[in-house]
């Protein structure tokens, strides 16, 4: 384990050291007063934190350079210099101390031999100890060479900042250091680094309110990934300026005229104390924007964000009402982030206005508090003002992200669904609307009234049929609009089908939506094998109660009893295995297939009976024979209504089945009535093949733009059989309706036929 060595020891290292710190390139010599460079980050943080602990702070500053002192950065400089500059972005931050030590130290257990953890919790204490370890264990984030090893780092990096949000601090004041030095690496790590960054860091950033990081971090990624791009977009903003001015008749710059005319607008409402900011975006930003296709970016005003920071809210409405007074609002250029602040704690009001017939000037108007809130995001909460520990009343809570960090953890099927979940709950914040309560609910793009009920409430989308909005009924793929107040209509139960599922766009709703299909197939085949095993048992005298099935599941080994029915359900389990492990000293005739030699009993032997097409009786049901003038007998179902139609009573005959078996040839007919979508009709066609069931023919009786009503003629061995194959059929998500199909009048069955010729 590496010593700790005492303070004066490292302090003689330190003096011994400064010829071993010259850093030649060139001509040119570089010198690191390492004394003076530790002085300066002492007093930048004492000038903001009223009791800092300079001696913890330079202890961690002289023991970091220990551990790194034989190291050197790619481009020759003492790898110390890495860390010195991590804690001095942090220190302009106005961050607490115990931040700057644990960015000195935040490389010490990687990449130094002997240095652990318990070494630096002893010397610095568990805080600090628990930042660093945190910030170790974010290793790349690599994209290459498997997304799965991308996922899994990714997921140690939210693990990390779960425990202690100051860990992210760190890191991303790490990455921002390493894309400000990035020139010396390969042309490959660059690339590599700046997509990391474009994709994970920089909307991270965003994510957690670090406006002016996330926008560094993008640009500096931007001029790795497009260089080109980057380059033409900044001599754009030139020609722009240029053109500007050439236009300006005054000798005066624009946005110092603007600032100017603005200063004495507000002075003359009566605001005091009010701060006004310009603001050039950066290339990326800029790019963004003309990349969308919609937008143009033509003005020197599409370049700036003028602010406005007031010392109280009521003052922000009155800068407002002073600039629509002097110049014309655009229509939906709008936005009210006070009333509706962004899930960051981002507050503000924007406003675009024409500010004469060529431009248009954003201007965004908030308080000094909501300022503070804008620029840092949670950094907010470690940072002192005038020696104080800040407490800003419009700070975002950080349980409510890690919160939503935490459920992207533990709700992800698979580490390739947690990247999507990831990316999607990051940029959650594209549309707002309201619950009935009005309780503002931030949505990504494009999100749908399906994926508005998923966010409040998996139980609710599960049950969600359709929504109102402001009285009026919409459809679930219904996209969200800013501002609509929303309030959804429900089933008593889970709903789903086809139409549903398009809905869903969103990634959470779509995975909401798979796992409630998977759980409602399960019901389906719970009940359809438990109406089957109750009906099997019962055909051979055996009474079905949930204890025996209980008991089956045991003597199987089958884990629970709604498992056995589930199996029994989608026909991995045949109802007479159960049956023998339930009574095994029943006797149980072989399976067959083969007919008896008279199938009706009640006729001769030599009169061959003709099945009725009205009816279609089957083995099971009780029938009615009609003797015919030829003496043949047509057989029915003894509530045929065809049959109820013949007042020729003397010609009716009771008859029974033989008691079997009856072989699988039996024709019967199925009404169903299917969802019009493709691969519908072989779902069906599919489910009865399953059921050992044979389709002798199929007729379309009507079809419309969302369903499909034909009937269906199938084989099949007995009338519980053609129950099972119904019961069955209609489980499936595609079928809304299915019965057995029997003529209610002769005219319906047989429109060119007499009665008597129909029997």
């Amino acid at each position: 384990m590496f010593p700790l060595p005492h303070l004066k020891t490292i302090w003689a290292v330190l003096v011994t050291r400064t010829e071993k710190n010259k850093i030649t390139n060139g001509d040119n010599t570089i010198e690191y007063d390492w004394d003076n460079v530790l002085e300066e980050l002492l007093a930048k943080i004492s000038s903001y934190e009223a009791h800092p602990d300079t001696e913890k702070v330079r202890e961690a500053y002289y023991f970091a350079f220990e551990c790194h002192k034989d190291q050197k950065r790619k481009s020759g400089e003492p790898y110390f210099t890495h860390l010195v500059a991590v804690a001095n972005i942090l220190a302009d931050k106005q961050l607490h101390s115990d931040i700057i030590i644990a960015a000195l130290l935040h490389d010490s257990i990687e990449d130094t031999e002997g240095i652990v953890y318990k070494s630096i919790q002893k010397k610095f204490g568990h805080e600090i100890a628990g930042i660093v370890d945190g910030v170790t264990k974010i290793t790349e984030l690599n994209l290459d060479p498997t997304v799965q090893k991308q996922a899994a780092n990714v997921q140690k990096l939210i693990v990390a900042v779960a425990k202690d949000d100051r860990v992210i601090l760190v890191k991303l004041a790490d990455r921002l250091h390493n894309l400000q030095t990035i020139e010396h690496l390969s042309q490959a790590k660059q690339r590599f680094k700046a997509k990391e960054t474009m994709e994970f860091y920089a909307p991270i950033a965003e994510l957690l309110g670090l406006r002016a990081w996330h926008d560094e971090l993008e640009d500096l990624a931007f001029e790795i990934l497009y260089p080109r791009a980057r380059q033409s977009v900044v001599k754009y903003i030139e020609e722009l300026r240029w053109t500007a001015e050439q236009k300006n008749v005054s000798a005066e710059p624009l946005m110092d005229q603007i600032t100017k005319q603005l200063e004495r607008m507000l002075l003359q409402k009566g605001l005091t104390g009010v701060r006004i900011e310009s603001r050039e975006k950066l290339p990326y930003s800029v790019w963004r924007k003309m990349r969308t296709g919609r937008k143009k970016v033509s003005s020197i005003f599409d370049l700036y964000g003028i602010r406005i920071i007031t010392r109280i809210e009521d003052d922000v409405y009155v800068a407002l009402g002073a600039i629509h007074n002097k110049w014309h609002a655009l229509p939906n250029r709008f936005k009210d982030y006070i009333s509706h602040p962004k899930p960051n704690g981002y507050r503000s009001v924007h406003t675009t206005v024409a500010y004469d017939t060529e431009h248009r000037v954003e201007f965004q108007i908030r308080t000094r508090l909501m300022h503070e809130v804008a620029e840092t995001g949670i950094a907010n909460h470690w940072q002192y003002k005038e020696g104080v520990q800040m407490a800003n009343p419009y700070m975002v809570n950080s349980s409510v992200w890690k919160q939503k960090l935490d459920n992207v953890l533990t709700e992800s099927s698979d580490k390739l669904d947690f990247l999507d979940h990831l990316r999607e709950e990051i940029n959650a914040r594209s549309v707002f609307c309201y619950t009935p309560s009005f309780e503002v609910v931030w949505l990504s793009k494009n999100a749908t009234i399906l994926d508005y009920a998923y966010e409040l409430n998996r139980d609710l989308g599960n049950r969600a049929i359709s929504a109102t909005i402001d009285g009026e009924v919409v459809q679930l793929d219904n996209q969200v609009v800013n501002g609509q107040v929303i309030n959804i209509i429900t089933a008593p139960d889970n709903y789903i089908d086809e139409k549903k599922k398009l809905c869903a766009s969103t990634k959470k709703s779509q995975r909401y939506i798979e796992e409630l299909e998977a759980e409602l197939k399960i019901d389906e085949a719970i009940q359809y094998g438990r109406n089957t095993l109750r009906h099997y048992l019962e055909d051979n005298g055996k009474v079905f109660s949930e204890k025996a099935v209980r008991t089956a599941a045991e003597i199987l080994k089958i884990k629970s009893g709604d498992e056995l029915l589930r199996r029994i359900g989608n026909l991995e389990i045949n109802s007479r295995d159960v049956l023998v492990v339930l009574y095994p000293d029943t006797s149980l005739s072989a399976p067959t297939n083969e007919r008896p030699e008279q199938l009706i009993l009640g006729i001769d032997k030599d009169t061959l009976p003709e099945m009725a097409t009205c009816c279609y009786p089957l083995p099971g049901d009780r029938i009615i024979g009609f003797q015919n003038d030829d003496n043949t007998v047509t057989v029915h179902v003894f509530d045929c209504q065809v049959l109820e139609e013949n007042k020729l009573y003397d010609r009716w005959i009771d008859l029974e089945w033989h008691p079997g078996p009856y072989g699988i040839d039996h024709p019967a007919k199925l009404d169903i009535v299917m969802s019009n979508r493709p691969g519908a009709l072989g779902e069906v066609c599919t489910a009865i093949g399953t059921m050992q069931a044979n389709i002798r023919n199929v007729v379309v009786e009507s079809r419309t733009l969302e369903s499909f009503h034909f009937l269906l003629e199938v084989e099949v061995n007995h009338l519980k059989h053609l129950y099972d194959l119904i019961g069955f059929v209609g489980s499936k998500q595609c079928v809304r309706s299915i019965s057995r199909y029997q003529a209610t009048s002769i005219s319906s069955e047989y429109p060119d036929r007499t009665l008597e010729t129909a029997l």
